[in-house]
């Protein structure tokens, strides 16, 4: 899943080499702890993918049997 910058939606998150200071390319936000706080605010969204996986994953096993 692509992680995006939690004040404009969009995806180009631009970080240094060790992740440790993230800046949006689009709005400028600035995610000063780095890839753990913009996973953490991607939670919400996070939750639902996996939600969606374990759906499709269940479809998925019933089709087969």
């Amino acid at each position: 899943m692509t992680l995006l910058c939690i004040t404009c939606d969009d995806t180009a998150l631009e970080h240094s080499e060790d992740k440790t200071a993230i800046v949006c390319e689009r709005c400028g936000r600035e995610y000063h702890d780095g890839y753990d706080e913009v996973v953490e605010l991607n939670q919400p969204e996070i939750e639902k993918e996996k939600e969606n996986l374990k759906k499709e994953a269940i479809e998925d096993g019933k089709a087969d049997f």
